[in-house]
């Protein structure tokens, strides 16, 4: 028999609410089907697909990618791909973003000064915040650009650390009140920008032959950095106090330039077309964020794969170029 206190919630209500969950799960049955069905209906579709579809054949067909071929450059430049994305998973980490998610209750009572009850309730408002902003990015990630998206959430997300650390130094309640308001404007800039850019970016920058390899590459540095902060955080906030958010800020400050100089649009690009840019950008010795901005080639059908170009002649493709 369930205590008295908990007896309210294993009667008829826990029953109903576990119910309702399950029956809400059905509401997505046969969605998959519709979406399938739109897709090879749709004139873009059908205008790529056999255009695309000889390609991949041939992509696949090869012999099988190794991991030192992840270090290779010229045309296809698959190492700077694969460290563009290695780089966007090790920024999320250096930012201070789980040391924020994990930590965020250690941090109001040990930074702010807040009671216990107090410093979990912030912690899971904060959370709600962060929850709201993250679905944020559903709407407009495709429209504004992840390169948009990665400067201006690394630019808030500076600008909250600054303020975090700021309000910290005086050691006074009143100033804490703009840490706290510092921490719930990174998490809502990071929600929006930051989570879900580096676990998309690194897809789009590597081509298919070493696409799965250096997305293991990518996210195992995530999970090692993601250690890293989370193991060295509680000391830093116990040593230097208001000096591990300048820490993190500082960490901010130094990926911006990198995103801007080194990041380039991946936004209305098909993944092909990324082939063409960096082979561009390596033959004319041209900056891969200016090759990047240039219009797509045909609207991303006609498409370099690092061992040719395609290029159209009548009604079909041809690569040529091989070398």
């Amino acid at each position: 028999m369930a205590p008295p206190r908990f007896a309210g919630l294993t009667g008829r209500p826990l029953a109903l609410t576990v119910s309702t969950v399950a029956t809400m799960g059905f509401l997505l049955f046969g969605y998959d089907q519709g979406v399938m069905s739109g897709i090879i209906s749709d004139e873009a579709f059908n205008n790529m697909f056999p255009a695309t579809k000889n390609d991949n054949a041939y992509s696949g067909a090869q012999e099988e990618t190794k991991f030192r071929d992840l270090l290779t450059g010229g045309h296809s430049q698959h190492f700077r791909r694969m460290m563009v994305g290695v780089s966007s998973q090790v920024f999320q980490q250096l930012s201070g973003c789980n040391a924020v998610i994990y930590y965020l209750p250690l941090l109001f009572k040990q930074s702010l000064g807040e009671s216990n009850e107090m410093a979990l309730i912030l912690g899971g408002v904060n959370m709600i915040v962060y929850a709201i902003f993250a679905t944020f990015s559903w709407f407009f990630i495709e429209k504004i650009g992840h390169r948009h998206l990665f400067l201006g959430g690394a630019y808030v997300q500076l600008i909250a650390m600054i303020i975090t650390f700021a309000c910290l130094i005086p050691g006074t309640k009143f100033a804490a009140k703009g840490a706290v308001f510092g921490l719930f404007l990174y998490m809502a800039a990071f929600g929006a920008t930051w989570l879900p850019l580096p676990w998309l970016y690194p897809a789009e920058m590597s081509p298919i032959k070493t696409r799965a390899k250096a997305n293991a590459v990518s996210t195992c540095s995530n999970w090692l950095f993601n250690f890293t902060v989370v193991m060295i955080t509680p000391p830093m906030v116990a040593g230097i106090q208001w000096g591990t958010y300048l820490f993190f800020a500082a960490w901010t400050a130094v990926f911006v330039p990198v995103v801007y100089f080194f990041y380039p649009e991946t936004a209305g690009r098909s993944l092909e077309e990324f082939d063409i840019i960096f082979a561009k950008g390596y033959t004319e010795n041209m900056s891969y964020v200016k090759a990047a901005r240039e219009p797509p080639v045909h609207g991303g059908r006609d498409r370099g794969q690092g061992s040719g170009v395609w290029v159209r002649h009548g009604g079909r493709l041809d690569r040529e170029g091989r070398c």
